[in-house]
């Protein structure tokens, strides 16, 4: 009975190391993708329903995301989005910028498709260049105005 207690130990330390190493991973990536600085989503292609958007991206919209179809909830739309359509791009990320007019918000956004468990995924993350745009044309101005 002692070396079995001594095997039943053993597998539920390593058990428990696990659980440890896995919510510290989790921490580390919900702590990367809640940073303050990116809007990030996860979509679930065949049925374009957000499976997770973050916190910045919920405060936002002043709603929860979740559970929502991506085309309807993020841009208003009736349709799935061309660019995102395209689930066949594997692993090959896509860059672009958009103006919100909902927001008045300039984004330059990546997305990629990920293949989880024989499911395909879209994750998107935008970040607002705005006030990067404001800066650059500003300061055009002014180097005009000097010469």
């Amino acid at each position: 009975m002692g070396k079995k207690k001594k095997e039943m130990d053993t597998i539920f330390d390593n058990i428990e190391s696990s659980v440890a190493s896995l919510i510290r991973k989790n921490y580390i990536l919900e702590s990367a993708v809640n940073n303050g600085l990116n809007y990030v989503y996860v979509v679930d292609v065949k049925t374009n329903t957000i499976i997770y958007a973050n916190h910045v991206l919920v405060d936002l919209y002043g709603k929860e995301l979740k559970g929502s179809l991506c085309h309807e909830s993020i841009n208003g739309w009736f349709h799935v989005c061309n660019l995102c359509s395209d689930a066949n791009k594997l692993d090959d990320p896509l860059t672009w910028t958009f103006w919100s007019e909902r927001f008045n918000k300039m984004f330059f956004v990546t997305r990629v498709f990920k293949n989880f468990d024989g499911r395909i995924y879209r994750i998107e993350k935008a970040t607002d260049i705005t006030s990067a745009i404001d800066y650059i044309k500003t300061n055009k101005t002014c180097q005009k105005k000097e010469n």
